[in-house]
């Protein structure tokens, strides 16, 4: 290598890895084979958190790229980069030049590897359907690959076809399909030997069992994935299991190990400018502040966490935040703000096709209820009975919820059969708040036959977990 833009590069020499990928570009022929050992090299430094060196990398490697088919692949690598940095609408401009480039030059697989990176942008922004759309074209693309001498290669790409359905049917609240997708994926990999990439299906498996309120087993998982991630030494892996480590802890009731592992994921996302991983961050840190009492710093932390998600036009992530802010907000009896946040994320619901509606149900039925505590009777018995229909219209069908989210189904359930409970007090009908209570006990047991017992007290400490406690035996101390 010469000349100033590779000083940086040179630098690396302290890396062996680097150090070793740098010999191989610089011994390889002029032409695909130094672009491919360019590649390489910025794939390596990308995964090590050192975005601008890797960007150095690709650039240096461009100008090998000559065909067009050549230029599309090196606009691919330019936006998973884009990708890393949270920079989605970059990168599925770039992807759409791509695609226009290789419709000139058909190459099936940088094809495929081209539609799944934009479905994987339009699912990190939150538009589900466009994602879905992109995911149906890879697997058309796919399917036109033969087997030959590159078979391991196409097996590794439907193991990514099967992540990719997986996590799109996990957004959409089909866990079953979900968990089959991710069934595939691993019988691929250990077929071909890759445990190496078997982190991100654990991480993602952790997630499902999280949701379903299995928090025992997902800790399970999510720690084999976060140790695979270490080792692997992808800095980006590692922060997201930070992420779900801190999610995890936070449902069992442990503050001190959910605050340990948001710090580190924030540090991490520092390191290597993951900007939509601080709208998780953050938002953990909210929730932190908010089993602690600290509704204020809750606030704070929320709203920043929005900030972020609006930079990075993250729609879904926005939704999410908003829903969150509502509860605050609600808890305060900021009614006109709770239902301003609540509108806001209806809207990017309904704008990105999303599905999650029974959440919303049952914080429209949260602040309807809170706003009939000080109302006269006539318009309190309206407002409660508003909040009932909500709730039972929530409750009609099967809960379900996207994995990504910070709440399970079971915590949705039981937040229903509370609210009905105390709708049902209010309303003098104590037999039907005894019913609905129990019922909502009876969740709580659930999950704690699931945990050891090292993580029961902790669970039971948790304010939402005391307030189910609390009602039930009011309610029984006044039969």
């Amino acid at each position: 290598m010469s000349g100033d833009r590779n000083e940086g590069l040179k630098r690396l020499k302290d890396d062996p890895r680097a150090a070793e990928l740098i010999d191989n570009f610089e011994r390889a022929a002029a032409g695909e084979e130094r672009l491919e050992a360019g590649y390489l090299l910025a794939e390596h430094l990308a995964s090590s958190g050192r975005n601008d060196q890797a960007r150095q990398a690709l650039e240096i490697a461009r100008e090998y790229a000559k065909t067009e088919r050549q230029q599309a692949a090196f606009l691919r690598r330019e936006a998973e980069l884009l990708f890393r940095e949270s920079r989605f609408e970059e990168a599925a401009q770039t992807l759409e030049r791509a695609i226009v480039m290789l419709g000139g030059t058909p190459e099936p697989m940088e094809l495929f590897r081209t539609y799944r990176l934009q479905a994987m942008v339009y699912f990190r922004q939150g538009y589900l359907e466009r994602a879905r759309s992109f995911g149906d074209g890879a697997q058309a693309i796919l399917s036109t690959v033969r087997e030959g001498p590159g078979r391991e290669e196409t097996e590794l790409a439907w193991a990514e076809l099967h992540h990719l359905t997986a996590l799109l049917d996990g957004a959409s609240g089909n866990h079953d399909g979900a968990v089959l997708h991710y069934d595939r994926e691993i019988d691929i990999l250990e077929g071909l030997g890759r445990n190496d990439r078997l982190g991100s299906v654990y991480n993602n498996i952790s997630g499902l069992l999280k949701t379903r309120g299995n928090l025992a087993r997902a800790l399970e998982y999510q720690l084999r994935s976060y140790q695979l991630a270490s080792q692997g030494g992808d800095l980006l892996s590692v922060a997201i299991s930070c992420n779900n480590l801190g999610e995890i802890y936070h449902g069992l009731g442990d503050l001190g190990h959910s605050l340990e592992y948001y710090k580190k994921y924030l540090e991490l996302n520092k390191r290597i400018s993951n900007r939509v991983g601080d709208a998780f961050g953050l938002a953990g840190l909210g929730r932190i502040s908010m089993a602690q009492g600290d509704l204020a710093g809750a606030e704070g932390h929320f709203r920043e966490a929005l900030d972020v998600a609006r930079e990075v036009k993250s729609l879904g992530r926005e939704a999410s935040l908003l829903a969150e802010l509502c509860d605050l907000l609600c808890r305060q009896r900021r009614h006109q703000e709770a239902g301003n946040a609540l509108d806001r994320a209806v809207a990017i619901c309904l704008e990105t096709q999303a599905f999650s509606t029974q959440r919303h149900q049952l914080l429209e039925a949260r602040i309807k209820l809170s706003q009939a505590a000080n109302a006269a009777d006539r318009e309190r018995s309206r407002l409660l009975a508003q909040a009932r229909t909500m709730v039972e219209g929530a409750l009609a069908g099967p809960i379900a919820i996207e994995d990504e989210e910070p709440v399970t189904e079971r915590d949705l359930e039981r937040e229903a059969r509370l609210l009905l409970a105390e709708i049902s007090r209010i309303e003098g009908r104590d037999d039907r708040a005894r019913e609905e209570a129990g019922r909502a006990w009876a969740i709580v047991e659930k999950t704690l036959e699931m945990l050891p017992d090292k993580y029961r007290p902790q669970y039971l400490g948790k304010p939402e977990i005391r307030a189910v406690e609390a009602l039930r035996k009011q309610l029984e101390g006044s039969n």
